[in-house]
């Protein structure tokens, strides 16, 4: 039999009657024979509520309690679903990361799943049950709690997905697709019908929320194709799948899309750092902190002045203060700049691929100065590029974009 993997995001299981609704799509698809495994997210806003507990500590030093603390979002989600379920007649079994077997590293904050083993939901599926699965969680060698980082649950099921040969990975959100902008800022953004992985993965990184970006890289990995689709109607969604390449008449930008609330740092350090700079990395990526636009400037004129600079969000200014702190001395910093309120304005595309970022940079440029839109850095990429203008202006700079680059004709 098929399986269908299935993942409802937070805004879908908000209240009692949103979960219901989630019920009733599972059951009209249980009805017609489908064999699901469901993940969800924690009800919307229930993550936050939880970490804004664990601000009363210093909570970044206590990985391991923090992991057990935010995880119990998706088991309260996951158990009310279930209940929903069975009230309506259809046999639910919920799984937490341990029960579903969900092994990863010890990286309490960020985890990576090393294997999934899926004895345990098969049995459940074999049974005509469906299995209701706490997503954004694992377990680590050690037997303790893990999770995947914010918005972890699209991979917990593309996971699952890749792990049950599933004949569909679905992901429920409170939107209809990917669009050429975010609709609630852009009015006349496009929805996209299909999207590469190598875009959507940028896309994720550089701010647009469908998806989280290690979902789409895991499923890049295993070309595996996802649908993202509404949980409020069934009309319509957007493929994420192998594409192989930019269409022939595809435009070289796909979307624009942005990372509010930034702050950009510039450090000048002793040459004497440039050996801890690998640890520094290392701690970053231990914490789960996501370094933009990043630049590390060593000497070349027998200066002693290594210039470091990077763009961050607001929240974690305080844990790159900490990092800071445990790789360097104050000595060693001869100068720092922290300008906050920034935001990341980002244009993605395939066909940016060889020299058209030039164009597309130039055209991005003109279009925000003249209309008074201070650049403060450019950054590019494979498939992206990005600019740092303030927070004040990143609306108005997206909508700009959008019609410069002539998104509003997506085919």
């Amino acid at each position: 039999m098929a399986i269908y993997v299935k993942k409802f995001g937070g805004t879908s299981l908000a209240n009692f009657d949103r979960i219901s609704h989630v019920a009733d799509i599972i059951v009209k698809h249980h009805q017609e024979g489908h064999s699901q495994v469901i993940v969800v997210s924690a009800m919307f806003g229930e993550t936050d509520r939880l970490i804004d507990f664990a601000r009363g500590f210093n909570y970044y030093n206590y990985s391991r309690e923090y992991a057990v603390l935010v995880s119990t979002g998706e088991q309260i989600a996951m158990s009310l679903l279930c209940m929903a379920l069975n009230e309506k007649g259809v046999i639910a079994k919920s799984f937490n990361g341990f029960q579903a077997m969900i092994h990863t590293d010890s990286n309490h904050l960020s985890a990576n799943i090393v294997d999934v083993d899926s004895f345990n939901l098969k049995r459940c599926l074999s049974d005509n049950k469906i299995a209701v699965v706490a997503g954004f969680q694992g377990i680590d060698p050690d037997g303790d709690i893990t999770t995947l980082g914010r918005g972890g649950s699209d991979t917990t099921a593309v996971a699952l997905s890749a792990t049950l040969k599933a004949k569909e990975c679905l992901i429920y959100t409170d939107v209809d697709g990917v669009y050429s902008a975010d609709p609630r800022i852009v009015p006349n953004a496009q929805k996209i019908g299909s999207i590469d992985h190598g875009e959507m993965l940028v896309l994720s990184h550089l701010g647009a929320k469908v998806m989280q970006p290690r979902s789409v890289e895991l499923a890049a990995k295993y070309k595996m194709t996802i649908k993202v689709l509404s949980s409020f109607h069934s009309e319509g969604g957007t493929y994420i799948r192998d594409m192989d390449g930019a269409p022939m008449e595809s435009p070289v930008v796909r979307a624009v899309t942005c990372l509010k609330n930034m702050a950009k740092i510039s450090l000048k350090l002793s040459n004497e750092y440039s050996s801890k700079i690998s640890q520094f990395l290392e701690l970053c990526y231990a914490k789960g902190l996501k370094l933009e636009m990043l630049r590390i400037r060593y000497p070349s004129d027998g200066s002693s002045q290594i210039i470091l600079e990077c763009v961050i969000s607001n929240e974690e200014l305080e844990i790159f203060d900490n990092i800071i702190a445990g790789t360097i001395s104050d000595k060693k910093i001869l100068g720092s700049i922290i300008s906050q309120d920034k935001s990341i304005l980002s244009a993605v595309g395939l066909g940016l691929q060889g020299h058209n970022y030039s164009n597309i940079l130039s055209m991005l440029v003109s279009c925000l100065e003249e209309n008074d839109i201070k650049i403060f850095s450019i950054c590019t990429g494979d498939i992206r590029v990005s600019l740092l203008v303030d927070d004040y202006n990143i609306d108005r700079a997206l909508r700009l974009s959008h019609k410069v680059l002539e998104l509003d004709k997506i085919i």
